[in-house]
């Protein structure tokens, strides 16, 4: 999506004005709202898409639309159910009926992720076939530029 769009996006579905005033509210709050603007204008897709024509954002609609795509990481379906969750408060504040996600479904499991840890001697071999590496053709200076990048990356902690 290209950087013009996510600072004046335009929404077709009969919420679109709604959208367009969450999206506003949240750019005068100071926030960038660029990546979650994404996300609102797929939720118009959707919107648009199922045939939705009420000014009402109902419990059906909003299950419909988080429940998690096989393609999506649990992150992102996390942030999909956090962005509706907020329009879906915005709707409640403008005294619009709107079925809010429970918090709970916004957790990420970060338990996931398990850091690799290099031994000594693990960094010992890197180094090693790195400092062994030729001058090729296609790349006359990889031999003096590999072993210069990877040095702080190791010793500074850099990834």
């Amino acid at each position: 999506m290209h950087n013009e769009s996510l600072l004046n996006p335009t929404f077709e579905s009969v919420l679109a004005p709604l959208l367009k005033g969450h999206f506003e509210e949240k750019r005068a709050s100071g926030y960038h709202y660029r990546s979650e603007t994404c996300y609102l204008k797929d939720l118009d897709r959707f919107l648009k898409q199922e045939g939705h024509n009420r000014h009402e954002l109902p419990k059906e609609f909003v299950e419909r639309w988080i429940s998690k795509r096989d393609y999506e990481s649990s992150k992102t379906h996390s942030n999909r159910i956090s962005i509706i969750r907020q329009f879906s408060e915005y709707l409640l504040r403008l005294g619009i009926s709107a079925y809010v996600p429970s918090a709970r479904l916004v957790q990420i499991n970060r338990d996931r992720f398990v850091p690799h840890i290099f031994s000594i001697e693990d960094i010992h071999r890197i180094l090693y076939e790195v400092d062994s590496l030729n001058s090729e053709p296609m790349s006359p200076l990889r031999n003096i530029i590999m072993p210069e990048f990877f040095r702080p990356l190791f010793c500074c902690g850099l990834r």
